[in-house]
């Protein structure tokens, strides 16, 4: 006896698996509780996944918003200050302080849990703002410190966010669920070949 046989009751055999395969995806589809369902219109969101999709989107929403209004605020900082020179060898600066940084950075975390230090790190950097804040109404010249620091925020707080999302998420059940496909093909492309997880 063959799939392809046609008795009677493996027509029938065949037509209750079909029937059991269909309900077997409604029954996955009713495991999403009233969150994954109002998130699933406009993502892929995986039973269990809910919150931790909505906590993942509001910190990214909220680390771009930040970093789009301290940007703002550097620049004028920085232009008003010393101008589009000093801005230029700031820059360079920068870099060269990341290369310490980094290093430093990925020695610390590989001694600390790292949860607890994603939480330090994110609190280390909205206390410097207090800081920022502070000398500036004291009638310091912050601009080319200030310039210097959200460059290296910029780039700890993003690798901090994708940090998040890998210990967070399982790397191939995410690429499964594409919650965050497009943004991750544009990083997966700008970063290049070698850096591809395929």
């Amino acid at each position: 006896m063959g799939a392809f046989d046609t008795k009677p009751d493996n027509v029938a055999f065949t037509t209750s698996s079909v029937t059991n395969a269909a309900s077997i995806g409604t029954d996955l589809q009713l495991r999403k509780n009233l969150l994954e369902r109002l998130l699933s219109v406009v993502c892929n969101v995986c039973p269990g996944e809910g919150l931790g999709s909505l906590i993942l989107t509001i910190n990214l929403f909220t680390l771009l918003g930040a970093y789009y209004l301290l940007k703002t605020v550097r620049e004028l900082l920085i232009l008003a200050e010393r101008g589009a020179e000093v801005k230029a060898y700031s820059s360079a600066a920068q870099a060269i302080l990341l290369l310490g940084i980094v290093s430093l950075y990925g020695w610390i975390a590989t001694q600390l849990n790292r949860n607890w230090l994603l939480r330090w790190t994110t609190l280390f950097f909205a206390s410097n703002l207090l800081i920022f804040y502070f000398a500036g109404q004291a009638g310091a010249r912050i601009g080319v410190v200030y310039y210097i620091w959200v460059g290296i925020f910029n780039v700890f707080t993003e690798a901090q966010l994708w940090a998040l999302r890998q210990t967070s998420f399982l790397w191939s059940k995410a690429k499964d669920c594409s919650r965050y496909s497009v943004l991750e093909r544009r990083l997966e492309r700008s970063q290049g070949p070698g850096l591809q997880d395929d």
